[in-house]
């Protein structure tokens, strides 16, 4: 599990665990990095995608009104010296979410333009992305049923 921190910037790695309720405990929380801008949500860059030659995320960076995007180390972390602006400009940056079936990279400002805003030209995700997806929504639903 990958966590930011809007405020600090903090990058964390840590691993869910069920707590036998139902539902799960974040444990073993460790900070791998700080990023800037006030990070308010990221995705990791579809591989192959054009202009990414190495894996990458993108980050919507709330406070600094930019969007930008790193490169990623083996284990997904951001490596904070690879950081690229990717939009500038923008009142309040916030989420981000890489469409499966397209591609496309969605995320939304507020404080100002209170806008969803659609960026494409990204590759589509690969099978076994789509796959582990399908498989998380399946499991989520299951739950779901059962309360």
């Amino acid at each position: 599990m990958k966590l930011s921190s809007w405020s600090g910037g903090e990058f964390y790695d840590g691993t869910l665990s069920p707590d036998g309720f139902g539902t799960y405990d974040l444990v073993g929380l460790t900070q791998v990095a700080t990023i800037g801008g006030g990070p308010e949500g990221f995705a990791y860059v579809p591989l192959g995608s054009p202009l990414f030659a190495n894996p990458s995320m993108i980050v919507s960076e709330y406070s600094a009104g930019n969007v930008a995007t790193y490169e990623t180390d083996a284990l997904g972390n951001p490596l904070v010296g690879t950081r690229r602006d990717f939009m500038t400009g923008l009142t309040g940056a916030e989420g981000a979410f890489i469409d499966p079936l397209t591609g496309d990279f969605l995320f939304s400002t507020f404080g100002g333009g209170n806008e969803v805003v659609v960026v494409t030209g990204f590759a589509v995700p690969e099978p076994g992305t789509m796959l582990a997806l399908g498989a998380g929504l399946a499991v989520l639903a299951r739950r779901r049923r059962r309360r």
